[in-house]
């Protein structure tokens, strides 16, 4: 009986832990900058442009892989994992955002500086981990 309670508790969590995880949106923020861009504008037509949107897909593709893989890495490693994926998460992030910079450049935009992107890496891997640790480990 206790075995059957415990398995339902994990089970309940996890499917919370899901849904959570895809109420909070899934586009990468390279998805995010080419909605932002000014269609009108003629940079928008340019073939750098262009081949610097199509960048979009492939975070999306990773976003959705990394919001499915954290919880189940996490839940079957019981948690020993965690720095690992938090630093695996924390690079893809990374490079979303400078790609996501890229777009705004290649587009026309201005660049997103450096420091900005390891900020909000860092805070974004900062709020995750907190919320992570509520949504597993809380009650």
């Amino acid at each position: 009986m206790v075995a059957l309670t415990l398995s339902s508790d994990v089970s309940m969590r996890f499917v919370l832990c899901l849904v959570l995880v895809f109420i909070s949106g899934c586009a990468s923020q390279t998805r995010s900058a080419v909605n932002s861009l000014d269609r009108q504008s003629p940079s928008y037509a340019a073939d750098a442009c262009r081949q610097a949107a199509q960048l979009a897909d492939l975070h999306d593709d990773i976003k959705q892989t990394r919001v499915i893989s954290t919880p189940l890495v996490l839940l079957a490693s019981g948690g020993s994992a965690l720095l690992l994926v938090l630093a695996t998460n924390m690079g893809l992030d990374a490079l979303d955002r400078f790609d996501a910079s890229h777009v705004f450049v290649s587009c026309g935009g201005l660049e997103t500086p450096a420091f900005n992107i390891a900020e909000e890496v860092v805070l974004g891997a900062g709020f995750n981990l907190f919320t992570q640790s509520l949504r597993v480990g809380g009650n």
